[in-house]
C-alpha cells in the first residue's frame, strides 16, 4: 500500500525547493539585467522578492530591515496595497517594519 500522506510531503518539498530555485534565478536575472537600457532588471527582481519572501523567513526578515530603513517607500507600499495582487500583499504585510510574521 502507497502512503499518500509521505507523497505529499515530498510533494510539498519539492514545490518549495522549486519556488526557492525559481526565485533567487529570477533574482539573479534581475540583477544581470539592471544596467540594460529597458528596465526589466527590477520588475523582475519585484517578482523574486514576492517569491522568495512567501518561502524564507530570512528573506523576509531582510525586506523588513529594508523597509524600515526606507519609511516613506514603506509608506507608499501600504498606501497601495490594495491594488496589488493577493500574493504580494501577503508579502507587504508580512514584511510590516512594525511587525510581521
Amino acid at each position: 500500500m502507497a502512503y499518500p500522506f509521505r507523497r505529499h510531503v515530498v510533494r510539498s518539498a519539492l514545490l518549495r525547493w522549486g519556488r526557492l530555485v525559481g526565485g533567487w534565478g529570477i533574482l539573479a536575472l534581475g540583477l544581470a539585467l539592471t544596467p540594460t537600457p529597458l528596465p526589466f532588471g527590477v520588475p523582475l527582481m519585484l517578482v523574486a522578492a514576492v517569491i522568495l519572501a512567501g518561502e524564507s523567513a530570512l528573506v523576509r526578515a531582510g525586506l523588513r530591515r529594508l523597509r524600515r530603513g526606507a519609511p516613506g517607500v514603506s509608506r507608499w507600499l501600504d498606501r497601495h496595497k490594495a491594488r496589488l495582487p493577493r500574493d504580494a500583499q501577503a508579502v507587504i504585510d508580512a514584511t510590516s517594519p512594525t511587525g510581521g510574521d
